[in-house]
Order: structure tokens, then sequence, then C-alpha cells
């Protein structure tokens, strides 16, 4: 954290002196990222992206930002307009699976993850989310059913614990392939 909020103090003066630079406004970014000040993270790359707009890096660092703010919507918004300015960054969908995955929404996430495995199939980062989103699928697949949370309101009966066992088996299956 020291190396940050010293760097983070010659950025905001450089900042003084280039108050129009967007390098100064994205760099200073990403110093408060890393001290998890996601607030002024948020700030700092706005700035960068209304100085230079086509800069993809500047969304894909504000929808961190905003995510760990849970400002959700934004994130994706973020995510979107990087990728409409340049679709083969890798890091939108690693981004924007792990923005899914926490927001449990695991299809989603699992199409990005493999989207970000075709652009670079030697990344573990992929991988590891894929594995991760499984798990987590199979363990939602494990709680009790919730009175009422069936579609239309409707109980249903319950997963017998062999057909439990049946379908985690079967996504920590997938989640191995995605390793290989």
């Amino acid at each position: 954290r020291g190396l940050f909020n010293e760097a983070s103090k010659f950025y905001l003066k450089a900042q003084q002196l280039s108050p129009d630079h967007y390098w100064v406004q994205y760099y200073q970014g990403l110093c408060y990222l890393n001290l998890r000040e996601f607030g002024a993270a948020e700030s700092s790359f706005s700035s960068c992206i209304a100085r230079r707009p086509d800069y993809p890096w500047a969304y894909i660092q504000r929808s961190i930002g905003y995510a760990r703010l849970g400002h959700f919507e934004n994130a994706e918004f973020d995510l979107d307009s990087a990728e409409k300015l340049d679709s083969t960054l890798f890091s939108v969908f690693v981004n924007r699976g792990v923005l899914l995955l926490t927001q449990r929404k695991f299809d989603d996430a699992l199409q990005n993850l493999e989207q970000a495995r075709e652009l670079k199939p030697d990344s573990g980062k992929p991988l590891i989310n894929i594995a991760a989103a499984y798990a987590a699928l199979a363990a939602e697949l494990q709680k009790p059913p919730v009175e009422g949370d069936s579609p239309n309101n409707k109980t249903t009966e319950p997963a017998s614990d062999l057909e439990i066992e049946q379908q985690v088996q079967s996504l920590y299956d997938k989640a191995l392939d995605a390793l290989a």
C-alpha cells in the first residue's frame, strides 16, 4: 500500500501540472484501485474517459471500480463500451465473466469466460474462473429448495441425494474438461 500511496502523491502533483493529460488520470485510477479507494478510482477513470473516450482500458478499469462499489449495471455498460472499441480484448471477457459470476449469472459468465479462453487458449485466468463458476453452480444445486422459490411460486419436489450428486459430478467434470 505504501508504494501506491507514494505513486498517488506524484500523480496528484502531475495532475496539477497537466490536468488535461489522460494518462495521469488513468494511472491515478490504477493507484486508487490498488488502494481499494473505488469511488476515487471511478472518478479518475471517468476523467480519463472524458479526455480519451476511445481508450478501452479506461472503461475496463472503471468497470472494476463500479463492480467493487456494487454498481453492476455501470460495470456491465463499461465492459460493453470497451468491447465496442475493441472486440478482441481478452480482459473484457474475463472481467465480464467474473462480474456475471459474482451476480450468480452462471450461463452468461461461462459464455464470456469461454470467449476469453478462445482469445487466449494458453491463459489460466478463464480456466480458473470457469472452474469457480461450475463449483458455485454445484453449490447452488446442493442447497435445499426454498418455499416459493420455484417458477410460478409452485413448490417442487426436492432432488434426491443421488440426483444432486450426479448434477454436481457433471458440473465438476465440465470444470475439469475446461482445464484440459
